[in-house]
């Protein structure tokens, strides 16, 4: 069953709870490759976007970059 609804909603509260989480990266990568899963191109652009920003050297750039090429 692919649960990618509850994948970003569980990233969505998590950073709300701990906005200075040592994590906060990687639950985006995670929420915008879910979005990317769902076909959800706006939220996938939305999240890939805050990694380049935030952490260019992260292991999902590549897709991050991939996902606004696509826009």
């Amino acid at each position: 069953t692919k649960e990618y609804p509850k994948v970003i909603a569980f990233g969505e509260e998590h950073i709300k709870l701990y906005p200075d989480t040592k994590r906060k990266v990687d639950l985006i990568a995670m929420m915008g490759k879910a979005s990317m899963e769902m076909k959800d191109n706006e939220a996938s652009l939305k999240y890939m976007t805050q990694i380049i920003e935030a952490a260019p050297n992260h292991d999902s750039v590549g897709a991050a970059y991939f996902v606004r090429a696509q826009d």
